[in-house]
């Protein structure tokens, strides 16, 4: 389990800036778990044009109010807290902020941290440099035990490390044949 606050992430290389925004990336590739986590803040009175031909990002606005314009349709939204859009067309896009506009941001493949908008607003698909080893699926066992029965805190300590950020991902057992394809959330 990864626990982590935004002030965790304040001032360190988690958290990106631009001239139009400002990313506190709570989740990354490294963690291994499939997406990358954001907590993105857009300026006010600042328009920004992206297009992430390399990843689908799903974005739900908690604060502020702007308008999204796609820019191969022309079609214009309204954005304001509760209002979710999804990026999966891959679809060339214009964020105009009127006030600070919050966002949470969910990529996949996931974000390594060190993407940066290129001239066309794309972010370049980057890989972790351990990028063979498998992503744990929600199908894997949420119990903590490894396949083998051993705690996973006895396989390996640092995962009942206090330290919230350390990351046992690695110890993670592989789904297995007979592991149910859905896992009920609370969400």
């Amino acid at each position: 389990m990864i626990v982590r606050t935004l002030d965790d992430i304040v001032g360190t290389d988690r958290d990106v800036e631009a001239p139009t925004w400002r990313s506190r990336r709570l989740v990354l590739a490294k963690e291994r778990v499939g997406f990358s986590l954001h907590d993105t803040v857009l300026y006010a009175g600042t328009k920004t044009r992206m297009w992430y031909a390399n990843h689908i990002e799903a974005v739900y606005c908690i604060g502020g109010t702007g308008e999204l314009v796609n820019e191969e349709t022309g079609e214009r939204h309204a954005i304001a807290p509760g209002t979710m859009y999804l990026l999966d067309g891959h679809e060339q896009h214009t964020l105009a902020a009127h006030t600070e506009l919050r966002m949470v941001c969910v990529f996949n493949p996931p974000c390594t941290g060190r993407e940066v908008h290129d001239e066309n607003g794309v972010y370049p698909l980057l890989a972790e440099p351990d990028d063979s080893a498998p992503i744990p699926s929600a199908a894997t066992p949420a119990t903590g035990t490894p396949a083998t029965g051993t705690p996973a805190s006895a396989a390996n300590p640092s995962a009942a490390s206090a330290d919230s950020s350390a990351d046992a991902s690695a110890d993670l057992p592989a789904p297995s044949a007979n592991a149910p394809t859905d896992t009920p959330t609370n969400a």
